[in-house]
């Protein structure tokens, strides 16, 4: 059986990590919220939306947005995680699709 640790990078380890102790750390936090806060609930709306959509870097930009006038959500820091957790797990999937060339006249190029 294959250690699964052994393929996780240190930088997944650590999200992974705060992704799963951050949203309790949070709950003990009160949020006031901004005046217009409509506004900013929608932008967490569609911050869902994209991430459902797969479009994880406009996610992460609208959840970003929400977080600069709540910064104590839970919800929006949990997004934000997902979002972290998905994109690298993208990123793992193409490295893995696509692994760097050990052999043949590219094998000493670097990327």
């Amino acid at each position: 059986m294959r250690n699964v640790a052994s393929h996780l990078s240190p930088i997944h380890c650590l999200l992974t990590l705060l992704f799963c102790l951050f949203p309790t750390c949070c709950l003990a936090q009160t949020q006031v919220p901004p005046q217009n806060s409509a506004q900013s609930e929608v932008l967490l709306f569609k911050a869902k939306a994209l991430f459902q959509q797969g479009k994880f870097e406009e996610a992460d930009r609208a959840v970003r947005q929400y977080l600069k006038d709540y910064p104590n959500s839970a919800d929006g820091h949990f997004l934000l995680g997902h979002i972290l957790f998905r994109e690298i797990q993208t990123q793992v999937a193409m490295e893995n699709q696509f692994p760097p060339q050990t052999h043949g006249p590219m094998a000493s190029a670097r990327t």
